[in-house]
């Protein structure tokens, strides 16, 4: 299990890297196919390293507290049911609620309810944990900093608009040679 989630999040972050060009999206519309437009994408990949780490950070403060909040109730919901001999179904319902107040005795009236307020939530958080875990393994680490990728990230945008002008040049340069040679003297 554990090495089909890490296969699945390498799967993912090749995906998530490999989307073509790695710094923006080439629109190309004419007939020609010049390029029209030159759009950087702003997501999560491309984020600085102290806002991810601020996300990462409070993500992870927020997993903590409700996993300590359904411990901590999770365990008062077992240590505290009455126990139901002699009771009708009634009766033990009511004397859940009356011994143990409306939550609790709600959560251990309601196994569902219980189930679907805090098992699935904490077994989303294993599952997310563990395909993020998979990302992370699979990630090389960069050892350029913000400013140098930035850097590049421009030196990258140049060399493709010059090129792409230099294609463009060439392009209009036969043109003209077609047009020339179309007309008769």
């Amino acid at each position: 299990v554990f090495y089909g989630l890490y296969m699945w999040g390498s799967e993912l972050t090749r995906q998530l890297n490999n989307r073509g060009f790695p710094f923006g999206v080439l629109k190309k519309t004419n007939k020609n196919n010049n390029l029209k437009s030159l759009k950087v994408r702003y997501n999560y990949l491309y984020m600085s390293d102290k806002a991810k780490k601020s996300i990462i950070i409070g993500v992870a403060v927020f997993e903590a507290l409700f996993l300590v909040f359904a411990l901590v109730i999770s365990i008062i919901v077992f240590t505290t049911i009455t126990n139901g001999e002699g009771m009708t179904e009634d009766m033990w319902r009511q004397a859940n609620l009356d011994k143990n107040g409306p939550f609790i005795g709600f959560l251990q009236n309601e196994n569902m309810a219980f189930f679907c307020i805090f098992i699935i939530p904490t077994l989303v958080f294993i599952v997310v944990d563990f395909i993020y875990f998979a990302i992370i393994a699979s990630k090389k680490e960069s050892s350029l900093s913000d400013a140098e990728l930035k850097a590049i990230k421009k030196q990258a945008e140049e060399e493709v608009r010059a090129e792409m002008l230099e294609q463009m040049k060439a392009e209009l340069k036969q043109e003209q040679e077609e047009k020339k040679e179309e007309k008769p003297v």
